[in-house]
């Protein structure tokens, strides 16, 4: 995602490389409760929509949540989606993994599941 910028109350523009190529489209925001949630669905280029929330977990943490959605046109851009999440998942496992080892370094619990401590 290159940028997401929002036009006004109800529209938002977004600018992303996929498959090597920029995208550009307009989404309207379906939506809204502030601090809680905000969801979209594209109205004129690329078909996207999506929703992300926030969850209070404490005073000091916030759960947010994204879901995304993206009708790739053909087949190059399939396998670049594919290729995308591939890489995306390692990042993630690769963030995880060096969370755990700074945590344990650090002699700090992280909870074993969403939402709790251990």
């Amino acid at each position: 995602m290159k940028q997401v910028k929002q036009l006004d109350d109800k529209r938002l523009h977004w600018v992303a490389a996929i498959g090597g190529k920029e995208k550009e489209w307009t989404a309207k925001i379906t939506d809204h409760v502030p601090d809680h949630r905000i969801a979209w669905q594209s109205d004129a280029g690329e078909y996207t929509s999506g929703v992300v929330n926030f969850q209070s977990i404490n005073p000091d943490r916030t759960r947010v949540t994204l879901e995304l959605a993206y009708d790739p046109k053909g087949f190059i851009e399939n396998e670049k989606v594919k290729e995308f999440g591939k890489r995306m998942e390692q990042d993630h496992s690769k963030a995880n993994e060096e969370l755990k080892k700074i945590a344990s370094d650090k002699d700090v619990q992280l909870s074993n599941e969403l939402g709790q401590e251990t």
